[in-house]
């Protein structure tokens, strides 16, 4: 578990967006991943968007970010 910072700057100013994605992908009909992963997704000052998984979150970070 980590803190939420951005992984291409390290700014660690994000945003959570209002939003949630499951991630799957296949490659050549095969599963790029063994399972779906829920994915949230952050905005850093610099327009800088990425996804983290759910499970990784510190749950008090993003509390936080949601407050």
């Amino acid at each position: 578990m980590h803190d939420v910072s951005c992984p291409l700057c390290a700014n660690s100013t994000v945003a959570l967006l209002l939003t949630k994605v499951n991630f799957s992908a296949t490659l050549d009909g095969e599963n790029f991943v063994d399972e779906t992963q829920p994915l949230a997704a952050f905005i850093c000052p610099k327009s800088h968007i990425f996804f983290l998984r759910e499970r990784d979150i510190v749950p008090e970070a993003l509390l936080q970010l949601t407050a």
